[in-house]
């Protein structure tokens, strides 16, 4: 399965919203509260953020964040409702970790999210502990 990223853009907002705001998505996030556009877009302070679609055949199938600070790059992905159980999370995260430009990767796991957690684990990521509540996995390239 090949996953072609694109830049989202604010054309994209309905769709970006739509997906982080349903309900299971809610649930698996760190803030589960239903986010305004520019929740979802604005990076946190003393980063930068890049929101990418993840695209099958030109078919929209999910979203993929990078948030860079210093050498440190977090992905926070989310796959669209409709897409689900089709093994795409794992090929949306492969196309995040090629496009990242640092080598060490975070992403911060809710402990119930078994499908971002198995994906994690196959693609190298290791657990580094907890902190807030959430499960903090790392990912060090060469």
């Amino acid at each position: 399965m090949t996953i072609a990223l694109r830049r989202a853009e604010e054309t994209d907002a309905a769709q970006l919203l739509a997906w982080r705001n349903d309900p299971e998505t809610r649930a698996n996030s760190r803030r589960q509260h239903i986010l305004t556009w520019a929740e979802l877009i604005e990076a946190p302070p003393g980063t930068r953020r890049e929101t990418y679609i993840g695209d099958i055949d030109g078919r929209p199938v999910g979203t993929v964040r990078l948030d860079y600070s210093d050498d440190l790059c977090e992905l926070s992905w989310t796959v669209a409702p409709a897409s689900r159980g089709q093994s795409i999370g794992r090929a949306l995260v492969e196309a995040a970790i090629a496009t990242a430009t640092t080598k060490r990767l975070t992403a911060e796991i809710k402990p119930g999210n078994r499908a971002s957690r198995r994906i994690a684990e196959a693609l190298g990521f290791k657990q580094m502990g907890k902190e807030r509540g959430l499960e903090i996995w790392q990912l060090e390239r060469p």
